[in-house]
């Protein structure tokens, strides 16, 4: 019936309120799901005890919504994905353990192909004015590690952060661990990393610093405005800094 109605409003030009049409858009999901189930009801019946958090630009929050362009498996309990707008993800994809979070702030730019793990007692943040074209996050292993990514970061293609080594490497004469990763991996503030490189575990990364392509950094940079590449990665240049226009754009 009200689906009539709402037809005959449009027919003679009234418009519907917003609450009328998300009963009306609820009603359609309802009818047009073969489990007679409605859309937002799935969504919490599958986060088993986690949570899927969007915040507005004035603060207002959203619950246990579908996010555009982003894919999440909770495979644990008591967890959070955290989304700040405005935000672009086009084929993310994000698997969430037992007691983690996930937090992305606002971004204008486009995130693309952005693959996180986070399970165990880990957490995964990312600041302001993010982007990336392809990077995989893995922080699924040891617990308690953490990935922190500053405001301002610009990632290329192929980027893979590695929180630890996934397996044991052990002293053979006292059998004792040598490998086990300390803290997780933080990246300063307006870091450029360069395609296809490599982060590994308890590395440190300053404030306005670019990383070349295929660079494998095994060790923390802790001195601002430089350039370091190579594998394993070193400073190969001093007082660089970088801008998001290309050289024909660039404007001192």
């Amino acid at each position: 019936m009200r689906i009539k109605k709402f037809i005959i409003n449009l027919i003679l030009g009234f418009v519907p309120s917003a609450a009328t049409r998300k009963d009306l858009r609820n009603k359609w999901l309802y009818t047009h799901n073969s489990n007679n189930i409605k859309f937002e009801d799935k969504i919490k019946n599958n986060l088993n005890n986690n949570s899927i958090v969007v915040i507005s630009p004035n603060n207002k929050k959203s619950y246990n919504v579908v996010i555009k362009g982003l894919n999440i498996n909770f495979n644990g309990q008591n967890s959070s994905v955290i989304i700040h707008e405005p935000i672009n993800m086009y084929n993310c994809n994000f698997r969430i353990g037992k007691n983690s979070c996930v937090e992305i702030c606002a971004s204008p730019y486009e995130i693309h192909n952005l693959s996180i793990s986070a399970t165990n007692n880990s957490k995964v943040f990312i600041g302001e004015n993010f982007s990336c074209r392809g990077c995989k996050i893995e922080n699924h292993d040891e617990a308690n590690l953490n990935v922190k990514i500053g405001n301002d970061c610009m990632f290329s293609y192929g980027i893979h952060f590695r929180v630890s080594d996934g397996h044991s490497l052990f002293d053979t004469n006292n059998k004792e661990i040598i490998n086990k990763p300390k803290t997780g991996i933080n990246v300063g503030e307006h870091v450029w990393i360069g395609m296809n490189s490599i982060i590994l575990k308890d590395v440190n990364i300053a404030d306005n610093v670019v990383i070349g392509a295929c660079s494998l950094v095994n060790k923390s940079f802790v001195e601002n405005y430089t350039a370091i590449a190579g594998s394993p990665a070193k400073i190969v240049k001093r007082n660089v800094n970088w801008d998001r226009r290309n050289t024909d754009r660039y404007v001192s």
